[in-house]
C-alpha cells in the first residue's frame, strides 16, 4: 500500500531521512531528470535536498518532477537531455512501473511505499514548483496503484516477527 507523509519538522517519523532507515520501506521522492538519467546509467549521484536526501538508497524509488532549474509545468512538456527528447508523461509513467517493478521482485518484502504529501494527501514537492497537472497526474498513479490488487498483494500481508531485525539474535543469546 502506498502512504502518504505530511512533512512536520518537529516529527522524527515524518522526514524521509529517517523513513528510509526501515528497510521495508520504499520511499517515493521528488526527482530531477539530471539525476534521474545519471542513475539509470548506473553513475553514482549524491543525495539532494528534500526527499531527495534518499536518492541512491535501494528502498528509494524516484518520480522526476523537474529538473534541477525547476519543476515540469505540464504532461505534454517535452524535455531534452543529453540529446535525448521525452514526454513528461512518459517519464512519470515509466518511473511507475520501475516502481511496480522493485515491489514484485521482493514480493512480501515490503510493508507499504511512502511519499510526499500535502494535507489533503496530493504528491508534494518543496523545493521548486511544479505545474498542478503533474501533482495531479502522479498523486492519480498513487491512488491507481492502491486499487490494484495484484500490486497490494505483493507486499507482506501479515506481520511475520522473523523479519524483525534481531530477532534471530534475540532467540538465540545465551542465557
Amino acid at each position: 500500500m502506498i502512504v502518504p507523509v505530511q512533512y512536520n519538522p518537529q516529527d522524527y517519523g515524518t522526514d524521509f531521512k529517517n523513513i528510509i532507515q526501515d528497510p521495508y520501506t520504499v520511499c517515493m521522492f521528488a526527482e530531477n531528470l539530471e539525476c534521474l538519467i545519471h542513475s539509470i546509467e548506473g553513475k553514482v549521484v549524491k543525495p539532494g535536498g528534500g526527499t531527495a536526501c534518499v536518492r541512491g538508497e535501494p528502498n528509494a524509488s524516484p518520480i522526476p518532477t523537474g529538473f534541477r532549474e525547476g519543476g515540469f509545468t505540464s504532461l505534454q512538456q517535452k524535455v531534452n537531455f543529453k540529446d535525448d527528447n521525452f514526454i513528461v508523461m512518459d517519464l512519470i509513467n515509466h518511473c511507475f512501473e520501475g516502481l511496480r517493478t522493485k515491489i514484485r521482485a521482493n514480493r512480501n518484502t515490503f510493508r507499504k511505499v511512502v511519499y510526499s504529501a500535502d494535507a489533503d494527501g496530493r504528491w508534494s514537492c518543496g523545493i521548486f514548483t511544479v505545474g498542478d497537472e503533474v501533482l495531479d497526474y502522479i498523486t492519480k498513479k498513487i491512488e491507481e496503484l492502491n486499487n490494484d490488487k495484484e500490486f497490494l498483494d505483493w507486499f507482506v500481508q501479515t506481520s511475520d516477527i522473523r523479519k524483525m531485525d534481531n530477532f534471530d539474535s534475540f532467540f538465540s543469546r545465551a542465557p
